[in-house]
């Protein structure tokens, strides 16, 4: 419903940089965001909000307050492409905001409903190593899992392997035969070194 926050907001507002670790306008004091954060927003905007819930669904982390407002522009608009002011910026420590279009239909008797997305995005917290350390022991569960497999899965081949190599009759050796040139059974071969499986061997696995 939003457009990408890189191509909405301004860099000097919605971000960090990586490089600097500087969060543009950022109130570090701030509340991390939350519901109740998005409750108080709500509050914020008055009796004309219809509420607002709190969004995860771009990194799998909250990043800010999806509201809907009975209006037809989102409050506390601040300059520029993404601008934010007032107390959402200055107390509840919002970085930016991102409007939609209006949505309004004849039955609605003039009143019209926007959607106002209120970005907190702020620094990553710093790295200890953790992150590191965590990262390494995923890999080696990984890993362990990936050999656990393996070696189930080689030692379940060798036991069906085994039952058939058991149960295989030894192939009758073909000769050439001098008038025809084809390749024909060895009349020679002792009988008793072909066996013939049972039919009523069950080969179930």
């Amino acid at each position: 419903r939003f457009a990408s926050p890189t191509t909405t907001l301004s860099p000097s507002i919605f971000a960090y940089d990586t490089g600097s670790e500087v969060v543009g306008e950022a109130n570090l004091a701030a509340p991390i965001v939350s519901i109740p954060v998005c409750n108080q927003l709500s509050g914020l905007i008055g009796e004309n909000s219809l509420g607002c819930s709190l969004v995860d669904y771009i990194s799998g982390v909250p990043e800010g307050c999806e509201c809907k407002v009975k209006a037809a522009k989102c409050p506390f608009k601040g300059p520029g492409a993404g601008g934010i002011a007032g107390p959402p910026k200055t107390d509840l420590g919002f970085t930016g905001m991102s409007p939609t279009n209006p949505f309004s239909t004849p039955e609605m008797g003039g009143q019209s409903v926007v959607l106002c997305m209120f970005w907190q995005w702020r620094p990553a917290p710093p790295d200890n190593g953790n992150a590191k350390a965590a990262k390494a022991d995923s890999k080696r569960v990984i890993m362990d899992l990936v050999r656990q497999a393996d070696e189930n899965a080689a030692a379940m081949a060798k036991g069906m392997s085994d039952t058939l190599w058991v149960n295989t009759p030894t192939p009758i050796p073909h000769i050439v035969n001098a008038t025809t040139g084809e390749w024909v059974p060895d009349e020679s071969w002792p009988s008793w070194m072909t066996t013939t499986m049972p039919a009523t061997m069950n080969m179930t696995f």
